[in-house]
């Protein structure tokens, strides 16, 4: 079980999350789209950023609770991005490909933590006329 320590820090660490977003089209040829009625999808990359402090006892057990809480949180946001994707673009959001990433930080002095980023690319097709 997390300790109060960790389960707070996590709290202040979604409150600090930095998220970026870079959107990108693939136009299709007009030939292509002839016989569809559907738009071409809209390709959007975001990228996420956290770090969470531990209670200091830098127990293995600690550190791996706190890598797995940093990839959740991770998870959680590209799940809760394509909910404002959907709202923003009125289309269907679609996650393609997430990555995420999480390692220890400074066990040896006790300052124990860990840090996390993740990736994810959607993408948005957007409701025919």
């Amino acid at each position: 079980m997390a300790s109060r320590s960790a389960i707070a820090a996590l709290a202040a660490l979604l409150l600090a999350t930095a998220v970026s977003a870079v959107a990108q089209t693939n136009p299709t040829p007009p030939a292509a789209k002839a016989g569809t009625n559907r738009a071409a999808p809209i390709r959007i990359q975001t990228q996420t950023q956290f770090v969470l402090h531990g209670s200091g006892s830098g127990s293995l057990e600690d550190q791996r609770l706190m890598q797995e809480s940093l990839r959740r949180a991770i998870y959680e946001t590209a799940a809760k991005e394509c909910e404002i994707l959907n709202s923003v673009f009125h289309g269907e959001c679609r996650l393609v490909l997430i990555n995420a990433n999480s390692n220890a930080v400074d066990r040896v002095t006790g300052g124990d933590g860990a840090s996390g980023n993740g990736g994810a690319t959607f993408e948005i097709i957007p409701q025919s006329d």
